[in-house]
């Protein structure tokens, strides 16, 4: 229990635009997202204060493939000012894909996932740019993006809950909707943080992340 002080204090002070993939040395998270028909899992340890391990699972069920695999993220730059930060971050997996939800096991295929996220934020508004790319073995590949804004209507103590009001543009030029602008709301307390929210053609958007 000792170990979450840290990171509660420091995410009380300035909760992360997304589930940054890098907590503290010791540290875990668990996260889980559902995005125009797609669900993110993953679990992330972080190694070293610019280094994590990841193991993932990711099924998209309008193209129909899923993926599972092991990663790494890096720290690769941070900005600390008095009362803001700034990050950038490598990420990469390298796993397995199947060419439909229930045929895990049946003809997989190498594939990697890799991706760029930046994120700068203070305790009243954020900004974050994300890109990502997947690639397997026969040509399957995927390029999306996604941004965001964020404003907190208040600025909260340490201990209390605390609100995000965001605006998230995803970009996924293969998709039958490859622009999605959705309004979310975060709300944040403690080591849990949950986010929910529609874009406009009303695809759901929702996540969880667990620190511990």
């Amino acid at each position: 229990m000792r170990g979450l002080v840290p990171l509660v204090a420091a995410l009380a002070l300035a909760t992360p635009a997304l589930a940054r993939p890098i907590t503290y040395p010791g540290g875990s998270m668990a996260m889980f997202e559902y995005a125009n028909e797609s669900w993110s899992n993953e679990v992330m340890y972080t190694v070293t204060p610019k280094y994590s391990v990841a193991v993932r699972s990711d099924y998209d069920r309008e193209f129909n493939w899923q993926f599972q695999g092991v990663g790494a993220n890096y720290l690769a730059y941070r900005n600390n000012a008095a009362d803001a930060q700034g990050n950038v971050y490598l990420m990469g997996s390298v796993g397995v894909m199947s060419e439909d939800r229930a045929a895990f096991g049946k003809d997989p295929k190498a594939a990697v996932m890799t991706g760029v996220e930046a994120d700068w934020e203070n305790r009243r508004f954020l900004v974050l740019g994300q890109v990502k790319g997947f690639a397997a073995d026969g040509g399957d590949k995927t390029l999306s993006w996604r941004g965001r804004v964020g404003v907190a209507p208040y600025v909260g103590e340490f201990g209390d809950l605390h609100t995000w009001l965001m605006l998230q543009v995803d970009n996924k030029p293969e998709s039958k909707d490859p622009l999605l602008v959705s309004g979310v709301v975060r709300l944040f307390k403690g080591p849990v943080l949950v986010e929910f929210g529609a874009s406009q053609k009303g695809d759901a958007f929702a996540s969880a992340m667990f620190y511990f």
